[in-house]
């Protein structure tokens, strides 16, 4: 479901099917000093409904970890969002 190896272009989409041009699309990095916030609040609010998906969780869950740890191994890198 969440890809976060490469930037996903709009016309591309995710699993092929393209994002229409009329649809936000929000990509938030490792380098943005909130995103590890973000990501928790995400999941705090997913896992709220009802009839979340446990698999949906699991690799959010792998996500943060993985976001969390690149942080810290690259304080240098992180900083307030771009504009």
């Amino acid at each position: 479901m969440f890809i976060n190896r490469y930037v996903v272009r709009k016309a591309e989409g995710v699993g092929g099917m393209p994002i229409p041009e009329d649809e936000p699309c929000l990509v938030i990095r490792g380098q943005d000093r909130l995103a590890s916030t973000m990501l928790r609040m995400y999941l705090d609010c997913y896992t709220c409904n009802p009839i979340h998906d446990h698999a949906v969780v699991v690799e959010l869950e792998n996500l943060l970890h993985e976001l969390v740890e690149w942080q810290w191994n690259n304080s240098d890198k992180v900083k307030e969002a771009d504009r």
